[in-house]
């Protein structure tokens, strides 16, 4: 059997430092003893039963590989929608957007880059249906995270998920923008009436569909440690592996064999849909199993 997948993977130091000393001039500044390694890796797949993958992932550090508490790492996973091959335009475009912006804003305020990406990729979308009939309602989900110096960023539209995994323990970060998310919210309907609704699939908001978008930013209250491990996937994979299967499985000691693991759990379970998951893990300086992984970007990836 072969996998058709995109993939991406890096692994790169992030460096707390230290301001420097006025009379300290040409010196390097003073990395801080909680430094990390970022091990990330990002997979996706079309399924078992899809002939096209509307899904794209996205891995951007623009440093490449540079000590800079500046630059961070940046993770993006969209879910596309539209018939004609639409919804693949709308989640290229968006993740091609997005990291451009990104590349050239890296420097900027986390707090208004994110959400700032996100809104210039809805624009970009938005003129480019009303300019091709063809595409006219693509649209796509985007869950972006951001992991700079100690910190974690996420910026979110639709319904693919940003989680963080601590100690075995996963908690969900984003909120899903679906009908369903909204009448779990409002106490309508349980849990177990919520895998089964006939609206499960429909989103409430998306990244092209409309001129204005808006987009949910959550800044992670608890610094990033040494073990943390986030996960971004889209409902391919979270309509049908658990939050707490992803947590045994995302443990960040090999991005990519877990995310592999979790594609492959999902397809196991009918795979009815595209299949995206990105892993990242912080790590201890010079105990990543991919210190010497190079920056791939997203290229075309074949695993049997």
């Amino acid at each position: 059997m072969t996998i058709h997948r995109w993939s991406s993977r890096f692994a790169i130091p992030i460096m707390f430092t230290l301001p420097f000393l006025k009379n300290a001039k040409n010196k390097p500044p003073m990395a801080r003893p909680n430094s990390f390694i970022v091990d990330a890796c990002a997979l996706t797949d079309v399924g078992c039963v899809r002939t096209e993958n509307q899904d794209r992932v996205l891995l951007v550090n623009p440093a490449r590989g540079q000590v800079n508490e500046n630059w961070g790492v940046l993770a993006v996973v969209a879910d596309g929608m539209g018939g004609h091959q639409s919804g693949s335009t709308a989640s290229q475009l968006a993740t091609d957007t997005i990291g451009s912006y990104y590349r050239e804003h890296a420097a900027a305020d986390p707090s208004a880059l994110l959400a700032a990406a996100l809104e210039h990729a809805n624009a970009v979308l938005f003129e480019a249906a009303l300019a091709e009939p063809q595409l006219r309602g693509m649209g796509t989900t985007v869950t972006g995270l951001l992991l700079r110096a100690d910190r974690a960023y996420v910026a979110h539209v639709g319904d693919s998920r940003a989680y963080r995994v601590r100690a075995g323990e996963i908690r969900q970060i984003s909120d899903d923008h679906s009908v369903v998310a909204e009448l779990l919210r409002q106490g309508m309907i349980t849990a177990q009436e919520a895998e089964s609704h006939p609206d499960k699939n429909l989103i409430t908001r998306a990244v092209g569909t409309k001129s204005q978008v808006q987009v949910d930013f959550i800044e992670e209250p608890e610094p990033v440690a040494v073990g943390d491990v986030f996960v971004l996937c889209s409902d391919g994979l979270h309509g049908l592996v658990d939050a707490q299967e992803i947590a045994a499985i995302a443990k960040g000691e090999d991005p990519y064999q877990e995310c592999r693991q979790l594609i492959e759990l999902a397809r196991e379970r009918s795979g009815h849909d595209n299949i995206s998951v990105c892993v990242l893990a912080a790590r201890e300086p010079g105990n990543s199993g991919a210190a010497n992984v190079p920056d791939t970007r997203s290229f075309p990836r074949s695993a049997n």
